[in-house]
């Protein structure tokens, strides 16, 4: 039987040797596809259909791929282990682990790698940031600890999230991930009086609503959040990083006849 690899694999390696292509083309206006594929070891047509998703990646030949990055087989199990799980390209902590990363400046810094200008050093990190050194240097060693992050030995950051944000399981909520929700909700309201009209979007609708098909809406918010990411992240450039906050939420009293009260 062929080696197939599953379709969260072969999602990743896409995305990796895509965004691999379009950094040295940024390098070397003349690199092409044709040199990539011969950087792999493998056939101009061959690389075609894998970078735009008609052939899939077997394991062994993931496994080829990555080492052609000079990446050892610890590293490339770590980076295996961040695939998406069970159809989902995001994934999901344990409460625990989220409450250690869980103010939204770690998931600023996974963000900037991604950068074109990107600078690995804690000082610009900061300032892009606009938060103290310290605090950057601190966010620094968990994301390494927790293995979010690798910093080479020729100092190249890598991502081993592979660019999938994470979150918690569906449906859970802790003060963790209440907090984080504050801060991006407090940024968005500090942002209507500090980042120019075209730069931002603020906008909101008020309705009355089938309170059984609330399930449902959060499953299109959802969708409509990662198409919208996949929209910015995938153009020409990565100059900025952005939140994009959604928020629905009762404006009534007594829903159902329960009483809205403060959860602890």
């Amino acid at each position: 039987m062929k080696n197939q690899a599953s379709s969260e694999d072969q999602t990743f390696i896409v995305k990796f040797l895509n965004e691999e292509l379009v950094r040295r083309k940024r390098l070397n206006s003349q690199y092409s596809m044709r040199s990539f594929a011969n950087f792999l070891e493998m056939d101009n047509s061959t690389l075609s259909k894998i970078l735009n998703s008609k052939r899939a990646v077997g394991t062994k030949l993931a496994i080829k791929i990555l080492k052609k990055f000079h990446l050892n087989e610890d590293k490339i199990e770590e980076i295996i282990k961040f695939q998406k799980m069970e159809g989902d390209e995001f994934v999901p902590l344990s409460s625990e682990a989220y409450s250690m990363i869980s103010d939204w400046y770690y998931y600023g810094i996974l963000e900037l790698i991604r950068l074109d200008e990107f600078i690995g050093n804690t000082a610009w990190i900061a300032d892009r940031l606009n938060i103290p050194i310290d605090q950057a240097s601190e966010a620094i060693k968990r994301l390494i600890e927790y293995k979010f992050i690798e910093i080479d030995d020729q100092g190249k950051w890598i991502d081993l999230t592979g660019g999938n944000t994470t979150h918690l399981e569906k449906g859970s909520t802790t003060g963790a991930k209440r907090n984080h929700q504050k801060e991006i909700m407090k940024m968005g309201i500090e942002a209507i009086d500090y980042v120019p009209i075209e730069k931002r979007s603020h906008t909101s609708l008020t309705f009355a609503v089938d309170t059984e098909k609330i399930d449902e809406a959060k499953d299109l918010i959802t969708k409509f959040r990662r198409d919208m990411a996949k929209l910015l992240s995938d153009g020409k450039k990565r100059d900025e990083v952005y939140h994009l906050g959604i928020q629905l939420y009762p404006i009534t009293n007594n829903i159902s006849g329960e009483n809205n009260e403060k959860i602890n």
